[in-house]
């Protein structure tokens, strides 16, 4: 995933870590599988990865604009170190994670 000084977009790849990172967790993220599994089915019909379609850059803008991958990163850290400490702080970041997940499945028009 792109580091927080960089601008690179999260890619499918990145994605997908999430998903497995979450899914690690005891099943206490299963309320964001289908968003995820909407989004990677929207990769999956491309057949291809197309780097200059204008589907793909519409979802690779939406995806860094609303910093998925950075607020993703910050959950899990959140995850991996405190869990029960970071109760409070986690439910937040999920919340603002819902929020974004929904302003890029607009986007793309999942």
């Amino acid at each position: 995933m792109a580091d927080q000084g960089t601008s690179a977009p999260a890619t499918k790849s990145d994605i997908l870590l999430i998903l497995k990172k979450l899914e690690e967790h005891d099943g206490r993220f299963d309320w964001m599988d289908d968003r995820f599994d909407r989004i990677e089915k929207r990769f999956d019909a491309q057949d291809k990865r197309i780097g200059d379609s204008e589907e793909h850059i519409v979802f690779m803008f939406a995806l860094q604009e609303k910093h998925i991958d950075q607020v993703a990163d910050d959950i899990l850290l959140a995850m991996e170190t405190q869990w029960h400490d970071q109760n409070d702080v986690l439910n937040d970041k999920f919340s603002l994670m819902s929020d974004r997940m929904t302003r890029v499945e607009e986007a793309v028009g999942v």
